[in-house]
């Protein structure tokens, strides 16, 4: 599911207030909504290099063209877009964007990172019976059940 943040107190007393009358401010909303679900996040857009046509949007949106052509006028007066051969970008995307978005390519980049192996000098493998990526699972078959097992079997040897 997707999702953008708006903050309260800037939705309430902030610019958008003064500047945009209660009409306008449900294109904006719409708008940045409409943009977290493209393809390309915070870019209004078919394809990059294919805006959508303002009668579209309009239709999508539910709403009067000329509100949307005046909407957008607005925005881009106030720096809330930017409108190009691309299609509309909502500037300033990543404030409408959730602390758990922001920090996906971190959590992706750590997952690779102990899957793969390597972390603070330790061997992360991913247990075959459990599948839970650890140095110390000790299901059957894991690399740390291979190692005790092979540490008692050495034990036997020893006292033999």
């Amino acid at each position: 599911m997707r999702y953008v943040k708006m903050f309260v107190s800037e939705c309430l007393e902030g610019t958008i207030r003064f500047d945009f009358d209660p009409s306008e401010r449900g294109v904006w909303y719409d708008l940045v909504i409409l943009s977290g679900r493209m393809r390309v996040k915070g870019l209004i857009c078919a394809r990059p290099g294919t805006p959508y046509p303002h009668s579209w949007i309009a239709g999508v949106l539910n709403v009067p063209l000329d509100l949307l052509d005046r909407t957008l006028a607005k925005c881009e007066e106030t720096q809330r877009i930017e409108e190009g051969d691309d299609g509309i970008r909502i500037l300033n995307w990543h404030k409408y964007q959730s602390e758990y978005e922001r920090q996906r390519p971190y959590r992706e980049a750590k997952k690779k990172e102990t899957t793969t192996g390597k972390d603070k000098g330790h061997s992360f493998e991913k247990c075959s019976k459990c599948g839970q990526i650890t140095t110390s699972c000790v299901c059957e078959g894991s690399p740390l059940w291979r190692k005790l097992n092979k540490d008692k079997a050495q034990e036997k040897l020893d006292n033999v």
